[in-house]
């Protein structure tokens, strides 16, 4: 199936620049984020995104993908040369055409990504260019992290609000709390009681999230208080002591 074994590859490519940025930025992978800004060059490229758009969201923890067009200038790019290609296709004239590279106006990167080469008038010459001469920079943007690959670019939003905070935390602690769950040995379907002490910002976190925490780790009660006994956790550089026991049929 070429259609999607292509749109599958388009995923991955987003997946890979989106989770490359998480780690540029170090935002945990359970963190999740407001959305993800893709342009796209044409509807056929906007339509195999859409096919797709679950996997990556579910991929990279993003709640929404943004589609905008590439003549929208949101993202912003910059090129240089390579000057061990350029200097062989260029000779004597290579600081020239570099000059010009740097001058080179979005649509001129658009299509060099797009076709893999770019015609470049210098004065009276032309330079048959390829993306091996040529690096586009994709620059990030205030409360944006961006990346590319080939014609492909993602902007990631990195703006954490105190909602998105309270969910991060939340999957954090599901996912402690299910490592505690094996440890005990319980079975998978084992309800339990679930008892946590921790800072009261963590805690407002925690409480807000309590319906999606009690869902995932089947605990029937979860109960906020001070403990002597119990396993120590650290979230978000903060110590959370909690313990559970199983529920008797």
């Amino acid at each position: 199936d070429i259609a999607l074994e292509r749109r599958m590859e388009i995923a991955q490519k987003v997946v890979f620049l989106a989770r490359s940025l998480r780690e540029k930025s170090k935002i945990r992978t359970r963190q999740p984020l407001r959305r993800i800004l893709i342009p796209v060059a044409s509807p056929q490229q906007r339509r195999d995104l859409q096919a797709v758009e679950d996997v990556i969201l579910e991929e990279i923890n993003i709640k929404a993908v943004e589609y905008v067009s590439e003549e929208t200038g949101i993202v912003k790019r910059s090129a240089k040369a390579n000057f061990k290609t350029l200097g062989k296709k260029c000779g004597k004239n290579t600081q020239t055409v570099a000059n010009a590279i740097k001058e080179m106006n979005p649509a001129a990167l658009r299509m060099l990504s797009q076709n893999g080469n770019y015609i470049l008038t210098v004065g009276e010459e032309q330079y048959d260019l390829t993306t091996e001469d040529v690096e586009i920079i994709s620059e990030d943007i205030e409360g944006w992290l961006v990346a590319s690959e080939g014609a492909l670019t993602v902007a990631l939003d990195t703006e954490i609000d105190d909602t998105l905070r309270a969910e991060g935390i939340a999957r954090e602690f599901v996912n402690r709390i299910q490592n505690l769950r094996k440890q005990s040995g319980l079975d998978v379907t084992d309800r339990i009681v679930l008892n946590y002490y921790c800072s009261p910002q963590i805690e407002v976190a925690i409480g807000s999230m309590k319906e999606y925490i009690q869902s995932e780790t089947l605990a029937e009660v979860i109960t906020y208080q001070e403990m002597e006994n119990g396993e120590s956790v650290e979230i978000d550089g903060e110590v959370i002591v909690m313990s559970i026991e199983k529920i008797g049929i």
